[in-house]
């Protein structure tokens, strides 16, 4: 019996990631806001990993993250998040990923333009701070377009609510806000306004993990990174 019980509580789901990664942060945030039994397994993009046989298998792309259900692998932060909605999230809330056509297609526009326009801006302004890339001439573009994303992100999308969905964090705002911090990189030109820095600190009050996710979660979190880093 005992070992039945064990058996049953064991997680099967499974999200491989990279600390680091803004990218895997919304999925992770996700399984641990909601409670969704899970385990996490760093992998080591350095040491190729990610290219490796086993996990080209789960992940074509050799790309993070990638979630594990029983024997279905689903990659790419937004396509996680919404299967997380469909298969556990919208049992426990709807506001998550609605269900009503107009409510779904704010969301969905939400999360696509944060792949499309909001992240390659960000990354763009970000990187060379990072020590991730060593291209400096398009940061003082890159900081333009991430303004206008962030009116965009204002007007648009915000629009005078707490949340992109509403009254609590959906899909599309567990997606966008862990970008963002990509911009503290120290020597960062890129400002965040006062409005979009309260939706940040809305969202880390509401969603408690954030803070224990930025600092690892037990292992190397992107604020130890980002305060190992000098201004370039």
């Amino acid at each position: 019996l005992n070992a039945m019980a064990a058996a049953s509580d064991k997680p099967r789901v499974l999200l491989y990631l990279v600390r680091l990664s803004v990218n895997c942060h919304g999925p992770w945030l996700a399984l641990e806001h909601f409670k969704i039994l899970h385990s996490v397994r760093d992998v080591n993009i350095a040491m190729g990993e990610n290219r490796q046989p086993e996990f080209t298998s789960i992940s074509p792309t050799q790309t993070v993250p990638v979630l594990r259900d029983g024997e279905l692998s689903v990659w790419d932060c937004n396509a996680i998040l919404r299967y997380l909605a469909n298969q556990y999230i919208n049992k426990q809330s709807s506001d998550f990923l609605p269900t009503d056509p107009r409510k779904r297609a704010h969301i969905d526009m939400a999360m696509e333009w944060r792949q499309t326009h909001l992240y390659p801006a960000v990354c763009e302004a970000s990187f060379f701070f990072l020590t991730w890339s060593e291209h400096r001439d398009c940061v003082e573009t890159a900081c333009k377009r991430v303004a206008e994303c962030f009116g965009i992100l204002d007007k648009t999308f915000l629009a005078g609510r707490k949340f992109i969905g509403g009254e609590r964090p959906s899909a599309a705002d567990f997606s966008i806000v862990p970008v963002l911090a990509y911009l503290r990189a120290p020597g960062c030109p890129a400002i965040i306004p006062p409005n979009i820095a309260a939706y940040i600190s809305r969202f880390t009050d509401h969603v408690s993990f954030y803070p224990e996710l930025l600092n690892g979660a037990g292992g190397l979190g992107l604020n130890q990174f980002l305060d190992s880093r000098g201004a370039r």
